[in-house]
């Protein structure tokens, strides 16, 4: 599996790193720290799964989502981000990103959100998904996201 992730904090993307280096089935790791960096970095070699913050410096990764999916139409992205309202969640959904995991999860949470997502599936973190009202043992951390979004969704 070959993971890009891209967040402005080095200890965040250092973090990741070390998650990473302990999962056998990675196979490549990249690490962007803005915008500029993620689009070259997607443009010139293919990846399987993206961990993509909302606050990069230069341009924010919701805005980001389209022109990935120009480059790499089967790139799954995952959303890691402080920002935990239900209006960030929707906006990251219906940009294109296969999940989202807020910044407080916990370690072992976001290989399981990879795989999830590598396996076709939507993905929330579970204090998250407790939050939108989809907790308990039918979800289980994965979250088909609502028809007609969350409550809360703004356009743009």
């Amino acid at each position: 599996m070959r993971v890009l992730v891209a967040d402005d904090h080095p200890v965040i993307r250092s973090g990741l790193r070390k998650i990473m280096e302990e999962e056998p089935e990675i196979a490549l790791y990249g690490e962007a720290g803005n915008a500029e960096e993620l689009l070259h970095l997607v443009r010139v070699e293919r990846w399987d799964i993206l961990i993509l913050d909302i606050n990069l410096p230069d341009r924010s990764g919701l805005d980001v989502l389209s022109d990935l999916h120009a480059f790499q139409p089967e790139l799954k992205v995952i959303v890691l981000s402080i920002q935990d309202e239900p209006a960030y969640v929707g906006r990251a959904f219906s940009r294109g990103a296969s999940g989202y995991l807020s910044k407080d999860c916990e370690t072992e949470e976001v290989m399981e959100a990879v795989r999830e997502v590598m396996e076709g599936r939507s993905y929330v973190s579970r204090a998250l998904a407790d939050r939108l009202g989809h907790s308990g043992s039918r979800y289980q951390g994965r979250f088909p996201p609502p028809k007609g979004g969350f409550a809360g969704d703004v356009e743009g």
